[in-house]
């Protein structure tokens, strides 16, 4: 086995992990989702992206923390169509669709 599997390996042992971990350490409004949520539903598009191959180093981020402006600071000017790529990440577009 060489370096690069053993890390890939390592990256994909560690990527579980802390899923399970964040799993494990829901609030009560994680606790209400599960029950209410059917096991026909699609995982959300960040679990998939999540478990994507390439993808080990990324990781769930708490929703509150991206809605602090505080966090944010200086990504508008570098990130382009910033208000329509925050919409997206936050789900915002579909909830309002859906509305």
């Amino acid at each position: 086995m060489n370096a690069q599997d053993e890390a890939s390996q390592l990256a994909e042992g560690v990527a579980a992990a802390e899923l399970t971990s964040l799993a494990d350490c829901g609030d009560e409004e994680d606790e209400e989702e599960d029950v209410s949520a059917d096991d026909s539903e699609e995982p959300s598009w960040i679990a998939w992206f999540l478990s994507l191959r390439g993808n080990e180093f990324f990781c769930e981020v708490d929703e509150e923390y991206i809605q602090d402006d505080f966090n944010l600071t200086g990504l508008s000017s570098l990130v382009p169509y910033y208000d329509y790529a925050l919409d997206m990440i936050l789900d915002a577009l579909i909830e309002s669709q859906m509305c």
